[in-house]
């Protein structure tokens, strides 16, 4: 898995010279790997519950600790991915 942390930033110029859309830029670049291929991955994230709590509840984490819980599914089973907010 590789995760992309982008900024935007409003006074910035676009690069593609609109007006109308803001600058912005890649900040940083994590690449996750795992134990094996995976077959299936299914990621929890607060665009779906703001309040993290099927995420948190989920990672037996207390809510707000946790930026994603993913679930990364091989042939040897499933693995848990938590990524916290710090």
């Amino acid at each position: 898995m590789v995760a992309f942390k982008i900024r935007f930033d409003p006074s910035a110029p676009s690069p593609g010279g609109d007006e109308n859309s803001r600058g912005g830029y890649i900040e940083q670049v994590m690449e996750f790997g795992g134990p094996k291929p995976t077959i299936h991955f299914v990621i929890l994230t607060a665009d779906l519950d703001p309040e993290d709590m099927a995420a948190c509840v989920t990672a037996k984490v207390p809510p707000g600790d946790l930026a994603l819980v993913a679930f990364s599914v091989h042939a040897g089973g499933i693995d848990q991915v938590l990524i916290r907010r710090e």
